[in-house]
């Protein structure tokens, strides 16, 4: 990860901090156990939070839209207006946001009545379009009904959204002989536009199932226009993603497209009930061919948690500083599915061969550097670690370590006590200090560290989620070139997932 702080507000605010820095050995400045003041409700800073977000009670399904400064988030909501529709939720630091209201209602006498969910809003040649999931008027089935795609358009992210009407003054719907659900669009940098949406398992019977099931939802994409003020498709959908690992169960659904560093990333979710997971496959242009990531399930939670389930559901977005985000849902029960779902936000780093996710997570996180005008440099830094069995490198791989099968991604020590340091080419502004321990906490039990930052050290106390997190934070920020970390574990073997270090 390069060193990216060159945002307006960033260099604003690290010229007021560098002014307010102590001396290298850090006389006079406070450092405190910040985790211990978290869990105890004491904390009066402004560095951290943690899943799920606030201010978006029971919502699923979240697309988000970043527009003059506010990010925007359109989930599926318990819609309280008869007809159906979404409402529409703001934020400034992707946490904590604000309601809105109603962004969309659905007409008493339009194409759908009832089971409006998966909303996709994107803007377009100044437009903004909502591209909605809804019960078709005229699609029952036999023990369901189908779902059709609706297009509507207003001129800013808030709404109001009317329904597309085409040149008779209908609206403009996907209602093809098979039911839709879940659309998602992409404009490339060429300015064409893409469509993409899941054919249903309920009216998707296959002949040639890969896994043995007997009907599969599968996603499909299609190159579409604005011509004479309605959208339409180029050509016939093609079929991009369906059924063949062992984890996807008969579901591909949800599909979200986007691009990053030259490379076409088609992510997706899938699996059954608690192991709903998120999917990544890459493609070398918007419609394919599409081959799976190195990693195929870039998000998902273990079977056992007892913190988390269902993550799936899902949008990406990067912020103006350039840092980038998942944003989805998961159960509000982790131990059982249930249509009780809460949003949460986690980091993303894009590499040739996926897409790396610092989640899910119930653990303490750092707000964006847009809020707090710090961020992560240790990977900027060298890593060193005593005894250890692995590379010490893979403490700032960006990577926080909180499901079982990742377990190789983490530091292991050959002793139980060791001293890790971060070690920076030059001076730089550290403000805290973050360590996510093992998330194998049955075989590496660690209690507490100690930091010491500019000849200040702090002992402070690991708080258990999937991982132990342990954080100190200084009262102001000190300019240091090293950073010293000590611990051992108290039971077990001593590994670390993750040292993150926030500075300038």
């Amino acid at each position: 990860m390069n060193k990216k702080g060159t945002g307006a507000l960033a260099l604003a605010l690290g010229a007021v901090m560098i002014a307010s820095f102590a001396g290298c050995d850090g006389a006079g400045v406070m450092a405190f156990d910040a985790g211990k003041q978290l869990e105890e409700g004491t904390y009066a800073g402004n560095l951290f939070t943690s899943n799920p977000v606030s201010g978006i009670d029971l919502g699923a399904d979240p697309t988000i839209l970043y527009e003059d400064g506010w990010y925007y988030c359109y989930p599926t909501t318990s819609f309280p207006i008869n007809g159906g529709g979404y409402g529409v939720y703001r934020s400034k630091d992707l946490w904590n946001w604000e309601d809105l209201g109603a962004c969309y209602v659905a007409r008493g006498d339009g194409w759908a009545h009832d089971g409006f969910w998966a909303p996709e809003v994107t803007k377009i040649d100044g437009k903004f379009y909502l591209f909605a999931s809804g019960r078709r008027v005229d699609g029952r089935l036999e023990n369901n009904e189908r779902h059709a795609i609706g297009v509507a358009v207003a001129d800013n992210p808030w709404g109001p959204f009317e329904d597309f009407l085409d040149e008779r003054g209908e609206p403009v719907v996907f209602k093809p002989d098979y039911s839709v659900i879940d659309a998602d669009v992409f404009q490339d940098d060429d300015g064409k536009i893409y469509f993409y949406y899941t054919k249903e398992w309920i009216d998707n019977p296959v002949t040639d199932s890969l896994i043995g099931a007997e009907r599969e939802s599968q996603i499909y994409g299609v190159e579409i226009e604005n011509a004479d003020g309605y959208f339409a498709f180029k050509g016939e959908p093609k079929l991009l993603v369906r059924p063949s690992l062992n984890w996807h169960h008969f579901v591909t659904e949800a599909p979200h497209m986007h691009k990053a560093n030259g490379i076409y990333y088609l992510t997706y979710s899938s699996g059954q009930d608690k192991q709903y997971s998120v999917g990544c496959m890459l493609g070398n242009s918007p419609l394919g061919d599409f081959s799976h990531a190195e990693e195929s399930r870039i998000l998902y939670s273990d079977s056992d948690s007892q913190l988390l389930s269902c993550s799936g559901h899902h949008a990406f977005v990067t912020s103006p500083e350039g840092d980038s985000y998942i944003i989805y849902h998961t159960c509000v029960d982790a131990t059982e599915f249930t249509w009780d779902r809460n949003i949460r936000v986690d980091r993303v780093w894009y590499k040739e061969d996926g897409i790396l996710c610092a989640g899910p997570t119930a653990e303490y996180v750092w707000y964006p550097r847009e809020r707090i005008g710090y961020y992560n440099i240790a990977p900027e830094g060298t890593v060193t670690a005593t005894d250890g069995v692995n590379e010490a490198s893979l403490l700032n791989d960006n990577r926080i370590v909180v499901n079982w099968n990742n377990l190789d991604y983490e530091w292991k020590c050959e002793k139980t006590s060791a001293t890790v340091r971060v070690k920076f080419d030059g001076a730089r502004a550290v403000k805290a200090v973050m360590i996510y321990s093992s998330v194998d906490k049955y075989a590496n039990i660690i209690e507490s560290a100690k930091v010491t930052v500019a000849g200040v050290t702090q002992e402070v106390k690991f708080i258990q989620f999937q991982t132990g997190v342990a954080i100190l934070e200084l009262e102001k920020a000190v300019s240091v070139s090293d950073v010293k970390i000590e611990v051992s574990a108290t039971d077990g073997e001593l590994a670390l997932s993750e040292i993150v270090v926030l500075g300038l």
